[in-house]
Order: C-alpha cells, then structure tokens, then sequence
C-alpha cells in the first residue's frame, strides 16, 4: 500500500510539472510561412514532414482535384496540401502533397509577435497596428505574388465575438 501511495505522488509530482500544452511558434519569412511550431515547409513540405512534426494525422480528405486536408485535431490544426503537377497521383500521399496553406485554431499556436487564438482583438491591435481588416480576416502579414499584382495575405488572424477565433496562413510549397 505504501509502495502505491509513493507511485500515486511522484506521478502527480510529473503531471504537475509537465507543460499543459507546448507553445507552436509562426514563422514568416518574405512571402511565404516558414515554421509552424516543429513543422519547417521548406525543409520538408510533405504530408509525411507534417506527421514527423505533429504525430498522426487525425484525417486526411481529398477536397478536390490534387488537393488534400489534413486535420490534427487534438492540435485544433489544418493544413491543405496539393498536388497541381501530377494530376494522377494522391495530393494524400505522405510524400506527394506539398503544403499550401493553414489554419490553427488553438491557444498553442502563437505568432512571432506573441499573438495567439483567443487574445482580444485589442492585443491583435496593438502588436499588429498596420493590420487590416479585409474579407472577413485581420491581415498580419502582406505580399505580392512574385511581387506585382494584388497582395496577399501570408499571415492572418479571424475574429469572432471581439477574439481571434483563428490564424491562418499561406505556405506555397504546392506553388500555388
């Protein structure tokens, strides 16, 4: 009995001192998101890099022609992945899909100024003054496709009921 009270208090002891979650830095670099927390797109921008990076995908759906979701959903993450050159091929396929765009929907994500899903919009304000509020979204983070035409938003926030309900971003390694 004693033996189980001392095995009870040191698994306390850990759970108290593990991280409740871990903290998923974005990065953006030029026109494109280069890290999602452990994720690096240029590195490895398939399917098969996202699992290294996250552990097994909850789902994966193809959701048009050379397009693939993928969900983690404990993470509250999706990433959609496509394959535009090989029209035969599996955009699901751990090494055929290339990522090109996300959306994190968790307290874990944060971006490079510290702004994070649930923060007030007058957080996404401050740390983000220049941003604009277009198509339903907060553009963080603007560029131009290979740098004429429109811009772009490569890092934004949605909002709902006055918080980030979202970031989301553009990786572009489907080169889309």
């Amino acid at each position: 009995m004693r033996r189980l009270a001392i095995l009870i208090a040191a698994l306390g002891t850990l759970a108290a001192a593990a991280p409740a979650q871990a903290q998923h830095t974005i990065a953006v670099k030029g026109r494109e998101v280069v890290r999602i927390g452990p994720f690096l797109p240029n590195d490895d921008p398939t399917i098969g890099g996202a699992v290294t990076a996250f552990g097994a995908a909850t789902s994966r759906r193809s959701n048009g022609p050379g397009e693939c979701l993928v969900r983690w959903r404990p993470l509250r993450l999706r990433i959609q992945f496509a394959n535009y050159g090989e029209p035969t091929a599996d955009p699901c396929a751990n090494r055929i899909g290339l990522a090109s765009s996300f959306t994190a929907m968790s307290r874990s994500f944060r971006t490079g100024k510290g702004l994070q899903v649930d923060d007030p919009v007058s957080r996404l304000r401050s740390l983000y003054p220049r941003a604009q509020r277009r198509r339903g979204a907060y553009w963080l983070r603007t560029a131009r496709f290979l740098g004429v035409g429109d811009r772009f938003p490569v890092l934004s926030a949605t909002a709902a009921g006055g918080r980030v309900a979202a970031l989301k971003g553009y990786i572009g390694a489907a080169g889309d």
